[in-house]
C-alpha cells in the first residue's frame, strides 16, 4: 500500500517537473511573466528551484516603457511628487559638468594625495611651496575646476545615455580641498577678498547639487559634506589668520547658504529621490521583475512606493519644525501591505529615518557655524557681548532655543536636550 502511494507521489512529481520544464520552455520563447507566475507558485509549493527566462531586447524595451507609464500613472494620481524642470545648455550645466568630471583634464597621483592629506596632517604647518608648485603644475585642472564652479546654472533634465542617478562624490570633495587649499595660501598673505572668493566657488560647486530639479539622496549627501567642510575649516584655519578685521557678514552669507536643512527641504529631497529612482532604477528593475514572472505585482509596488513618499512629502510640507516630526515604526506600518510590496517597501525605505536624523544634525551643525558668525559680529558691534546676547543670533533648528555660549573658553555649544542623540561638537570662536 505504502510503495504503492510512493509511487503515485512520485508519478505525479515527475508529471510537475515536466511540466514545469514544459512551462519554461513555452516561458522561454514568449518571455511573459503571466507564464512564468503560476510556474514559480508551482515550484515555490514542491520546492523546486528554476531559473526565470531572459528578456529579449525587445521585451527590455517594453518593460521601459511600462515603467515610465508606470510612473506617469503615479504622478497623476499623487501630483505632489511632480517636480518642475528647467533645462540649461550643456556648456552652461554645472551638474552635467560635475557629473562627467573623470572626462576632463587628470591630476597626478602626487597631487591628489596632497589634496586629501593636507588639512590631516597633525596640526603641522603647511607645506607652501609644495602647495604652490603643484597649483602650477595643474594649471589647465584648476582652470576647468574654477570655471565649472562659476557657472550658476545647472540641471539634472535631459542627462546623457547612461546616467541612471548616481554622481560620484569623489572629484567634487577633490574640487572643494583645491579651493580650501588656495583659500589657505590666500589667508597666508592677508587676501581676505581672494581667499572668501574661493569659499564662494565652493558654495557654488554645492549649489550644482543642491538646486537642480530633482535632489536625491547622494547629491544631497555629497553638497551638505562640502558645505560643512568649508564652514569648518573657515572658522578654524582661514578666518583665524585673517583676523578681526574680517569682512564678517560677507563670510556669514557664505555661511547662510546652507542654513534651509527644514522638513521642507527633506520633502524635497524625497520627492527627488523617488522621481530619480522611479526614472533610472526602481521602476525599470521592477517592470523588469513583472515582464519576466519574478514579481506577480510590479505595478502594485511600484504604486505603494509612491504613495509612501507622497504621504511622507506631505507631512514634511506640512511640520513647522523638526520637533513636529515622530519616527514612524515602518516595519509595523508596511506588514499591512501584501507581501511582496512589504519586501519592496522595507527595502525602498531603508536608510531613510537615518538619513531624516542625519539631515537634522547637518541643520544644526550649520547653525551652529552661522551662529560664531553673529556672535562676532555682535561684538565688533556692542565692543562686547554677554551670554545672553545668545538670544539674539542664530538659534538652534531642531529645538528652538539658542545656542549655549562659555565666556571663559570661547566655545558655542547645543542646547541641552533630552531624546536628542544627535548632538554637534562645540566650536570655539576663531578669536
Amino acid at each position: 500500500m505504502n510503495q504503492n502511494r510512493w509511487k503515485r507521489i512520485s508519478r505525479w512529481a515527475l508529471i510537475a517537473i515536466l511540466l514545469l520544464s514544459l512551462a519554461g520552455y513555452v516561458a522561454e520563447r514568449i518571455n511573459r511573466g503571466i507564464v512564468m507566475r503560476p510556474v514559480r507558485k508551482l515550484a515555490n509549493e514542491i520546492g523546486i528551484t528554476i531559473s526565470f527566462p531572459k528578456l529579449t531586447a525587445e521585451e527590455k524595451t517594453e518593460a521601459r516603457a511600462m515603467a515610465k507609464a508606470w510612473k506617469r500613472e503615479c504622478l497623476e494620481k499623487y501630483p505632489i511628487l511632480k517636480m518642475d524642470s528647467h533645462p540649461v545648455p550643456d556648456e552652461e550645466n554645472g551638474f552635467l559638468m560635475l557629473y562627467q568630471l573623470d572626462q576632463g583634464p587628470r591630476i597626478t597621483e602626487e597631487f591628489q594625495q596632497f589634496l586629501s592629506e593636507w588639512r590631516y596632517d597633525d596640526g603641522q604647518k603647511l607645506n607652501t611651496e609644495t602647495a604652490k608648485r603643484l597649483v602650477k603644475e595643474h594649471a589647465e585642472y584648476v582652470a576647468h575646476i574654477e570655471h565649472i564652479s562659476s557657472l550658476n546654472q545647472r540641471s539634472s533634465t535631459n542627462m546623457p545615455d547612461g546616467y541612471v542617478g548616481f554622481i560620484s562624490a569623489r572629484g567634487s570633495k577633490q574640487a572643494a580641498e583645491l579651493f580650501m587649499l588656495q583659500a589657505s595660501l590666500a589667508a597666508d598673505k592677508g587676501a581676505g577678498n581672494e581667499a572668501l572668493h574661493y569659499f564662494t566657488l565652493i558654495g557654488n560647486l554645492s549649489d550644482h547639487f543642491l538646486r537642480i530639479e530633482t535632489p536625491f539622496l547622494l547629491s544631497e549627501t555629497v553638497a551638505i559634506i562640502v558645505e560643512l567642510s568649508r564652514q569648518e575649516f573657515a572658522i578654524k584655519q582661514v578666518l583665524p589668520k585673517l583676523g578681526p578685521s574680517s569682512d564678517l557678514q560677507s563670510w556669514r552669507s557664505e555661511f547662510a547658504s546652507l542654513n534651509y536643512l527644514s522638513p521642507q527641504r527633506f520633502a524635497t529631497i524625497l520627492k527627488g529621490e523617488w522621481n530619480t529612482s522611479a526614472e533610472y532604477m526602481t521602476f525599470p528593475l521592477l517592470a523588469m521583475a513583472d515582464k519576466e514572472g519574478s514579481l506577480s505585482d510590479g505595478k502594485g509596488c511600484a504604486m505603494a512606493y509612491a504613495a509612501w513618499i507622497a504621504e511622507q512629502a506631505l507631512k514634511m510640507n506640512t511640520a513647522s519644525s523638526w520637533s513636529d516630526i515622530e519616527e514612524e515604526d515602518l516595519e509595523a506600518r508596511f506588514k499591512l501591505l501584501p507581501t511582496e510590496q512589504e519586501s519592496m517597501m522595507s527595502i525602498l525605505s531603508t536608510g531613510i529615518s537615518s538619513w531624516a536624523r542625519g539631515i537634522q544634525r547637518s541643520a544644526r551643525a550649520s547653525a551652529l557655524n552661522l551662529a560664531v558668525l553673529d556672535l562676532l559680529i555682535l561684538e565688533r558691534a556692542k565692543g562686547s557681548f554677554a551670554v545672553t546676547d545668545t538670544q539674539q543670533i542664530t538659534l538652534d533648528p531642531i529645538t528652538g532655543e539658542p545656542f549655549i555660549f562659555d565666556p571663559r573658553t570661547r566655545t558655542l555649544r547645543s542646547p541641552d536636550t533630552v531624546g536628542i542623540t544627535f548632538d554637534v561638537e562645540p566650536v570655539t570662536l576663531p578669536w
